[in-house]
């Protein structure tokens, strides 16, 4: 009609073409799901060659076994970012995701074939060091690739390495497992909020999740209350945090956490005394109040940011 500039036109179609591209690169598509379709059955593949042949499989046998996948999906998710289009760069990172499990298994097979001076990888020293080598290659497949699989990878080894520091004394202790997720995970989120630790969003969901989970696990097998406490008061500080960053997230993240502990604690101290259907009566209904709550602060936020 004449309204428009054929300049400014051209322009408007060149910048609606690129939107267009990038809705694509972010939706998933067929060759994505057959990626991630791939990486599952190579991972059931390789624990069924050792479910089904492990004693017959020599030594160096055994290593290879799960060491060639291990490279193989590395080598994969590196050839898979290097393609520079966004469905297969997600590929390439769930890959890497895959890598890190892997590599634990490898360096686990390795030591338990050939020792390497650790002894046997069920050993306090040698489930250390496994642990914190795969804490490390989470890390540097991070810092290659700052995405949410590599997240979730990280999140992942530090359970590792609550466990393997939890077996480190004589008998198995609940007290360092949850608080060496619960350091990890604070020093996570400090990272994630001075902006060292990307994406933001997922490591702020991922370790607060976690910060309350360390303290919440020390309390486990009757352990001492105030873990419990502990917990609760990390819930509260999540929800705090949630709030103050307007995240719902972060808040339902709490929110659970405040939920998972507070019905542990009345189970496991007052249901000798109220008896165990009064208990779970009171526990659905903080259940309730809480969903309540939350619902009111969902429409809430939702509000404040259409304003």
């Amino acid at each position: 009609a004449g309204l428009i500039k054929p300049e400014t036109a051209e322009t408007i179609r060149i910048f609606e073409r690129d939107q267009r591209r990038a809705e694509a690169g972010e939706r998933p598509g067929a060759l994505e799901a057959l990626l991630y379709l791939g990486f599952v059955v190579l991972a059931v593949g390789v624990f069924s060659l050792f479910a089904q042949n492990w004693e017959d499989l020599e030594s160096w046998a055994r290593v290879i076994a799960i060491g060639v996948p291990t490279l193989l999906l590395f080598g994969v998710g590196l050839a898979l970012h290097l393609t520079g289009e966004p469905q297969l760069e997600r590929g390439g990172q769930a890959a890497w995701m895959v890598t890190v499990a892997l590599f634990a298994g490898t360096l686990a097979v390795t030591i338990n074939e050939y020792g390497l001076g650790l002894g046997d990888p069920g050993d306090p020293g040698a489930l250390l060091t496994i642990a914190a080598a795969t804490f490390a290659v989470s890390i540097a497949l991070w810092v290659a690739s700052p995405a949410y699989p590599q997240l979730f990878a990280i999140a992942g080894a530090t359970l590792f390495v609550g466990v393997a520091v939890a077996n480190w004394p004589d008998e198995f202790s609940q007290e360092l497992l949850g608080m060496t997720i619960l350091g990890i995970a604070l020093a996570a989120l400090a990272l994630a909020e001075v902006g060292w630790l990307t994406p933001v969003l997922g490591a702020r969901f991922l370790f607060s999740a976690l910060a309350i989970f360390g303290p919440f696990a020390a309390s486990m097998d009757d352990g001492p209350v105030a873990f419990e406490v502990l917990a609760g008061a990390m819930a509260a500080a999540v929800i705090a945090y949630g709030v103050f960053r307007a995240s719902f997230a972060l808040v339902l993240v709490g929110v659970v956490g405040a939920f998972a502990v507070l019905v542990v604690f009345i189970t496991r101290h007052f249901s000798d005394r109220i008896g165990a259907p009064m208990a779970m009566i009171i526990s659905g209904g903080i259940l309730i109040a809480g969903i309540l709550l939350l619902a009111l602060y969902r429409r809430e936020l939702q509000n404040r940011k259409s304003a």
